[in-house]
Protein backbone atom coordinates (compact mmCIF):
# COMPACT_ATOMS: atom_id res chain seq x y z
CA UNK A 1 0.00 0.00 0.00
CA UNK A 2 1.61 3.49 -1.27
CA UNK A 3 2.15 6.15 1.47
CA UNK A 4 0.34 9.40 0.67
CA UNK A 5 1.57 12.59 1.86
CA UNK A 6 -1.32 15.42 1.86
CA UNK A 7 -0.40 18.18 -0.34
CA UNK A 8 -0.53 20.96 1.99
CA UNK A 9 2.30 18.78 3.84
CA UNK A 10 4.52 18.95 0.56
CA UNK A 11 4.29 22.69 0.29
CA UNK A 12 4.89 22.78 3.88
CA UNK A 13 8.27 20.92 3.16
CA UNK A 14 9.14 23.33 0.32
CA UNK A 15 8.54 26.30 2.12
CA UNK A 16 10.43 25.07 4.77
CA UNK A 17 13.18 24.12 2.37
CA UNK A 18 13.13 27.48 0.80
CA UNK A 19 13.30 29.64 4.19
CA UNK A 20 16.40 27.59 5.09
CA UNK A 21 18.27 28.68 1.94
CA UNK A 22 17.54 31.74 2.44
CA UNK A 23 18.77 32.20 5.81
CA UNK A 24 21.78 30.35 4.53
CA UNK A 25 22.17 33.07 1.69
CA UNK A 26 21.40 36.00 4.45
CA UNK A 27 24.15 34.49 6.22
CA UNK A 28 26.77 34.00 3.73
CA UNK A 29 26.49 37.28 2.34
CA UNK A 30 26.85 39.07 5.65
CA UNK A 31 29.83 36.97 6.33
CA UNK A 32 31.23 38.15 3.14
CA UNK A 33 30.58 41.64 3.38
CA UNK A 34 31.81 41.07 6.92
CA UNK A 35 35.29 39.51 5.60
CA UNK A 36 35.30 42.12 2.59
CA UNK A 37 35.27 44.83 5.50
CA UNK A 38 37.71 43.74 7.26
CA UNK A 39 40.24 42.28 4.58
CA UNK A 40 39.57 46.16 2.66
CA UNK A 41 42.95 47.50 1.95
CA UNK A 42 42.91 51.10 3.18
CA UNK A 43 46.12 52.47 2.58
CA UNK A 44 48.50 51.89 -0.30
CA UNK A 45 52.23 53.30 -0.07
CA UNK A 46 54.10 53.46 -3.22
CA UNK A 47 57.99 54.21 -3.44
CA UNK A 48 60.45 53.78 -6.04
CA UNK A 49 58.86 55.91 -8.42
CA UNK A 50 59.93 58.86 -10.62
CA UNK A 51 58.74 57.88 -14.54
CA UNK A 52 55.56 56.95 -13.51
CA UNK A 53 52.39 58.78 -10.94
CA UNK A 54 51.01 56.82 -8.43
CA UNK A 55 47.64 56.59 -10.51
CA UNK A 56 49.47 54.23 -13.65
CA UNK A 57 51.53 52.18 -11.09
CA UNK A 58 47.92 51.18 -9.24
CA UNK A 59 46.17 50.70 -13.14
CA UNK A 60 49.02 48.59 -14.63
CA UNK A 61 48.43 46.33 -11.13
CA UNK A 62 44.55 46.56 -11.26
CA UNK A 63 44.12 47.76 -7.93
CA UNK A 64 41.28 50.22 -7.00
CA UNK A 65 39.37 50.80 -4.46
CA UNK A 66 37.97 47.43 -4.09
CA UNK A 67 41.27 46.33 -3.50
CA UNK A 68 41.55 43.53 -0.10
CA UNK A 69 43.99 41.36 1.17
CA UNK A 70 42.15 38.36 0.67
CA UNK A 71 41.57 38.05 -3.40
CA UNK A 72 45.43 39.47 -2.96
CA UNK A 73 46.73 36.46 -1.28
CA UNK A 74 44.78 33.96 -3.63
CA UNK A 75 45.01 35.92 -7.36
CA UNK A 76 47.96 38.12 -6.37
CA UNK A 77 47.59 41.16 -8.60
CA UNK A 78 48.29 41.74 -12.56
CA UNK A 79 52.04 41.52 -13.38
CA UNK A 80 51.62 43.67 -16.45
CA UNK A 81 54.33 46.34 -16.17
CA UNK A 82 56.74 44.63 -18.76
CA UNK A 83 54.61 46.42 -21.48
CA UNK A 84 55.91 50.15 -19.46
CA UNK A 85 59.44 50.48 -20.57
CA UNK A 86 60.83 52.28 -17.48
CA UNK A 87 59.73 49.88 -15.17
CA UNK A 88 62.43 46.82 -13.89
CA UNK A 89 60.41 45.54 -11.11
CA UNK A 90 57.39 45.61 -8.52
CA UNK A 91 57.19 44.01 -4.86
CA UNK A 92 54.07 44.19 -3.43
CA UNK A 93 54.30 43.59 0.52
CA UNK A 94 51.37 43.13 2.63
CA UNK A 95 51.58 44.83 5.65
CA UNK A 96 48.63 44.62 7.85
CA UNK A 97 44.97 43.43 7.02
CA UNK A 98 44.59 46.51 5.38
CA UNK A 99 47.96 48.43 4.11
CA UNK A 100 50.17 47.77 1.46
CA UNK A 101 53.07 48.57 0.54
CA UNK A 102 53.97 48.40 -3.44
CA UNK A 103 57.64 49.08 -3.99
CA UNK A 104 59.08 50.12 -8.03
CA UNK A 105 61.97 50.01 -8.96
CA UNK A 106 62.78 51.96 -12.25
CA UNK A 107 65.65 51.17 -14.93
CA UNK A 108 68.03 53.71 -14.51
CA UNK A 109 68.42 56.36 -17.00
CA UNK A 110 72.03 57.32 -18.09
CA UNK A 111 71.48 59.21 -21.03
CA UNK A 112 69.69 61.11 -23.09
CA UNK A 113 70.21 61.32 -26.70
CA UNK A 114 68.38 64.38 -28.31
CA UNK A 115 66.47 62.87 -31.47
CA UNK A 116 64.28 64.67 -33.56
CA UNK A 117 63.56 67.66 -30.70
CA UNK A 118 63.08 64.77 -28.42
CA UNK A 119 65.37 62.51 -26.30
CA UNK A 120 65.54 58.87 -26.61
CA UNK A 121 67.08 57.89 -22.93
CA UNK A 122 69.11 54.55 -22.81
CA UNK A 123 70.37 52.92 -19.76
CA UNK A 124 73.59 51.31 -18.53
CA UNK A 125 74.29 48.58 -21.65
CA UNK A 126 72.61 51.08 -24.48
CA UNK A 127 69.56 49.74 -24.63
CA UNK A 128 66.37 52.18 -25.20
CA UNK A 129 63.92 52.96 -22.49
CA UNK A 130 62.18 55.61 -24.18
CA UNK A 131 61.76 58.39 -26.05
CA UNK A 132 59.88 61.45 -24.98
CA UNK A 133 59.98 64.95 -23.80
CA UNK A 134 60.55 64.94 -20.09
CA UNK A 135 64.29 65.09 -19.26
CA UNK A 136 65.22 64.29 -15.30
CA UNK A 137 68.04 66.27 -14.19
CA UNK A 138 71.49 65.25 -13.39
CA UNK A 139 72.07 62.79 -16.66
CA UNK A 140 73.75 64.54 -19.17
CA UNK A 141 73.08 64.39 -22.54
CA UNK A 142 74.84 62.67 -24.64
CA UNK A 143 75.86 64.03 -28.34
CA UNK A 144 77.79 62.85 -31.13
CA UNK A 145 76.13 59.06 -31.62
CA UNK A 146 75.77 57.97 -35.42
CA UNK A 147 72.94 55.33 -35.81
CA UNK A 148 70.46 55.46 -38.45
CA UNK A 149 66.86 54.40 -36.09
CA UNK A 150 65.83 53.03 -32.86
CA UNK A 151 63.78 50.72 -30.95
CA UNK A 152 62.46 51.24 -27.68
CA UNK A 153 63.23 48.22 -25.76
CA UNK A 154 66.25 47.44 -28.25
CA UNK A 155 70.17 48.07 -27.92
CA UNK A 156 70.32 51.21 -29.94
CA UNK A 157 72.54 49.77 -33.06
CA UNK A 158 75.92 51.81 -33.17
CA UNK A 159 79.24 50.90 -34.64
CA UNK A 160 81.34 50.50 -31.40
CA UNK A 161 79.52 48.78 -28.23
CA UNK A 162 82.60 50.09 -25.85
CA UNK A 163 80.53 53.73 -26.12
CA UNK A 164 77.76 52.66 -23.71
CA UNK A 165 80.47 51.40 -21.08
CA UNK A 166 82.18 54.73 -21.59
CA UNK A 167 78.84 56.30 -20.88
CA UNK A 168 78.11 54.08 -17.80
CA UNK A 169 81.38 55.08 -16.21
CA UNK A 170 80.66 58.28 -16.60
CA UNK A 171 77.58 58.24 -15.41
CA UNK A 172 79.06 57.10 -12.22
CA UNK A 173 81.88 59.61 -11.91
CA UNK A 174 79.29 62.31 -12.29
CA UNK A 175 77.01 60.94 -9.41
CA UNK A 176 80.25 59.87 -7.20
CA UNK A 177 81.83 63.39 -7.10
CA UNK A 178 78.55 65.52 -7.93
CA UNK A 179 79.85 67.16 -10.89
CA UNK A 180 77.35 69.19 -12.81
CA UNK A 181 78.51 68.36 -16.09
CA UNK A 182 75.36 68.89 -18.63
CA UNK A 183 76.85 67.15 -21.77
CA UNK A 184 78.52 64.06 -23.11
CA UNK A 185 79.95 64.25 -26.42
CA UNK A 186 81.17 61.35 -28.52
CA UNK A 187 83.02 62.69 -31.88
CA UNK A 188 81.03 60.02 -34.59
CA UNK A 189 81.19 57.25 -31.87
CA UNK A 190 84.78 57.29 -31.11
CA UNK A 191 86.44 56.43 -28.39
CA UNK A 192 89.35 58.43 -28.18
CA UNK A 193 87.66 61.99 -28.54
CA UNK A 194 85.40 62.06 -25.72
CA UNK A 195 84.45 65.90 -24.33
CA UNK A 196 82.59 67.20 -21.18
CA UNK A 197 80.40 70.44 -21.01
CA UNK A 198 80.21 71.93 -17.89
CA UNK A 199 77.67 75.05 -18.79
CA UNK A 200 79.82 77.31 -21.64
CA UNK A 201 83.36 75.25 -20.46
CA UNK A 202 84.77 72.47 -22.73
CA UNK A 203 86.73 69.72 -21.16
CA UNK A 204 88.78 67.61 -23.51
CA UNK A 205 89.38 63.95 -21.59
CA UNK A 206 90.48 62.41 -24.58
CA UNK A 207 89.66 58.03 -23.76
CA UNK A 208 88.65 56.14 -20.68
CA UNK A 209 91.97 55.58 -20.17
CA UNK A 210 92.46 56.73 -16.42
CA UNK A 211 89.22 57.87 -16.62
CA UNK A 212 88.59 57.25 -12.73
CA UNK A 213 91.98 59.72 -11.78
CA UNK A 214 90.80 62.36 -14.64
CA UNK A 215 87.39 62.92 -12.71
CA UNK A 216 89.03 63.11 -9.48
CA UNK A 217 91.23 66.28 -10.73
CA UNK A 218 88.26 67.49 -12.42
CA UNK A 219 85.97 67.67 -9.41
CA UNK A 220 88.85 69.26 -7.69
CA UNK A 221 89.02 72.20 -10.49
CA UNK A 222 85.87 72.78 -10.86
CA UNK A 223 84.81 74.00 -7.29
CA UNK A 224 87.00 76.70 -8.20
CA UNK A 225 84.94 77.67 -11.49
CA UNK A 226 81.84 79.45 -12.35
CA UNK A 227 79.74 78.13 -14.39
CA UNK A 228 79.18 81.33 -16.41
CA UNK A 229 83.18 80.98 -17.48
CA UNK A 230 83.51 80.28 -21.23
CA UNK A 231 87.13 78.32 -22.20
CA UNK A 232 88.41 74.75 -22.55
CA UNK A 233 90.78 72.44 -20.88
CA UNK A 234 92.56 69.47 -21.70
CA UNK A 235 92.67 66.65 -19.59
CA UNK A 236 93.79 64.02 -21.77
CA UNK A 237 96.93 63.38 -20.43
CA UNK A 238 96.41 63.90 -16.34
CA UNK A 239 100.22 63.94 -16.05
CA UNK A 240 100.76 66.99 -18.38
CA UNK A 241 99.69 70.70 -17.11
CA UNK A 242 96.30 71.22 -17.03
CA UNK A 243 95.67 75.12 -18.65
CA UNK A 244 91.72 77.03 -18.68
CA UNK A 245 91.76 78.41 -21.78
CA UNK A 246 89.35 81.59 -21.45
CA UNK A 247 87.38 81.89 -24.85
CA UNK A 248 85.70 85.52 -25.21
Amino acid sequence: MSKIVPLNTQEKVKHKNYRFLVIIGIVVTLLLVILYQLFKIENISITGNIYYSNEEILEMLDINHNFNSIRYRCFGVKKEWHNYPYIESIQIENTTLKEIHIKVVEKTVVGYIPYMGKYISIDKDGTVIGYGDVKAEGIPIIKGLYFQNFIIRDKLCIDNDDVFDAIYKIYRLIHKHQLPIDTVHFHMNAMDRIDLYFGEIEIHIGGVEDIYEKFAVLSEILLTMDKNQKGEMNLSNINEKIVFKKKE
